[in-house]
């Protein structure tokens, strides 16, 4: 954008900006940004109606937030994810409100459940697989030297080696008996995928998908 300043520098003004007075929210939308993804997070609540910001908070203190609500009386609706500060927060400020779980968090809850499912029974699904497949001898795969892969192959595995190790760490700390809390703030995952890298069992690999189907496809010989 052509501004010579550091990103700190911009969220602090945005921060210390004068706030002015907001009329005529009455559905609102409540959610966590991140100041250091794992670590620290800030708030931002959103006007749902003309999708613009109303503040942007630099925490998530309770008391703040409830006397943020307390403010603007007429809001009726407080979307939000799962998280109890903001319950207990919309609760407090904004009694008159309904709080509403918002549609991002639902979709993405419903996606997450058969996953974790099936993460929680991927050595018997691998050991049903093996038994089921015909017993075939693979063929050993020729080494290719790294210089020789295309710039894209090459970052795909040096991806995967990196992601290896980091899977590789979170065993470790697991068979050390740390709990999920410490092991997501010392490798800085979310708790949610050091759980589910535990309970898989095995190394996860990076699901991949098909190409999308362009236009011109059905014209492709």
């Amino acid at each position: 954008m052509g501004l010579r300043c550091s990103a700190d520098t911009l969220l602090r003004r945005v921060i210390n900006t004068p706030e002015t007075k907001q009329s005529g929210a009455p559905h609102v939308g409540i959610d966590e940004w991140a100041w250091h993804r794992g670590h620290r997070y800030g708030t931002l609540i959103v006007n749902l109606d003309t999708h613009r910001p109303l503040v942007l908070l630099p925490g998530r203190d309770q008391r703040t937030l409830a006397t943020w609500f307390r403010k603007y009386p007429e809001i009726q609706i407080v979307s939000r994810d799962r998280s109890g500060i903001y319950a207990t927060a919309a609760r407090e400020g904004a009694p008159q409100a309904r709080q509403v779980a918002d549609r991002w968090h639902l979709l993405k809850n419903i996606g997450d459940a058969p996953e974790r499912m099936m993460y929680r029974h991927i050595p018997l699904i691998r050991l049903v697989a093996s038994e089921l497949s015909p017993k075939k001898s693979p063929a050993p795969e020729p080494s290719v030297p790294a210089a020789s892969l295309r710039r894209p192959e090459r970052l795909k595995q040096q991806t995967r080696k990196k992601r290896h190790q980091r899977w590789t760490e979170v065993m470790a700390l697991h068979n050390k008996e740390c709990s999920f809390r410490e092991i997501s703030r010392i490798t800085g995952l979310s708790r949610v995928t050091v759980s589910r890298w535990v309970r898989s069992g095995t190394f996860p690999e990076m699901s991949t998908r098909p190409p999308k189907r362009g236009l011109l496809d059905p014209w492709r010989e």
